[in-house]
């Protein structure tokens, strides 16, 4: 049963890390706009 655990973790890490990306891929773009 641990290992259900384990898994639903990677999954939140991972979609963590995906929001994490995205965010920080707007952040870089908003900020390359505003440069111009």
């Amino acid at each position: 049963m641990w290992y259900l655990v384990w898994i639903l973790g990677v999954c939140v890490a991972c979609s963590f890390g995906i929001i994490n990306a995205i965010r920080l891929a707007h952040k870089e773009q908003s900020w390359l706009d505003t440069n111009e």
